[in-house]
């Protein structure tokens, strides 16, 4: 059975290197012992419980496809009423928005004034990688994306940071899909979305 590095992965990939994740986020930073032992020897705290569901219902924890937990995870949906349909697998996710602000100088005076006139699309930046089974490349799992990314309609997306940013009737659209190359692995393949929220409006006509 092929063994799949991850944190490799994520590293050779991106840069980033995580933390020994979930054990060390459940159990809580390793402690040193005090004492003559010259060796590195660690206990870890008790446990702490940990909610399961969001304050808005959504899940903490979820699955991939090889049944290795996942935190935080994020599903995309085409149909509203099966929010669920698709685990984006082994993810990380970074959000951020902008303002829309107006600056005018004025005579005589130190900087300028402002006026903020709206908000920007919240961006969201996903970075994965897609397993295949066996020794086989994830090609089912890649042409996937790619068809989504064709429709170029609005998706639900389910997550605990996009329900707290985004809001409610809130959708996303996907604005760039990236491949980079890949290392190491055979049957893996990392994988870059970026998305725009997308809110939902009526247009009525008097």
């Amino acid at each position: 059975m092929n063994k799949i590095d991850l944190k490799e992965i994520f590293g050779v990939t991106w840069g980033f290197i995580g933390l020994p994740f979930p054990e060390m986020i459940i159990r809580g930073f390793p402690v040193r012992r005090k004492g003559d032992f010259r060796g590195e020897e660690f206990t870890y705290p008790e446990p702490v419980q940990q909610a399961v569901i969001s304050e808005k219902g959504v899940a903490y924890w979820g699955a991939n496809m090889q049944g290795r937990r996942m935190f935080m995870p994020i599903w995309l949906s085409a149909v509203d009423n099966n929010a669920l349909a698709y685990l984006l697998p082994n993810t990380m996710m970074s959000l951020s928005v902008r303002a829309n602000i107006v600056t005018t100088r004025l005579v005589n005076r130190h900087g300028t004034v402002k006026e903020e006139i709206s908000d920007d699309d919240w961006e969201i930046r996903i970075k994965g990688v897609l397993i295949g089974e066996g020794n086989n490349y994830p090609e089912e799992e890649m042409q996937r994306l790619v068809d989504w990314r064709n429709q170029r309609q609005a998706f639900n997306i389910q997550n605990v940071k996009t329900t707290i940013c985004l809001g409610d009737n809130e959708k996303v659209v996907i604005d760039r899909l990236h491949f980079p190359e890949n290392r190491g692995y055979q049957n893996t393949q990392p994988y870059e979305m970026d998305l725009l929220s997308d809110k939902e409006f009526s247009l009525y006509i008097d």
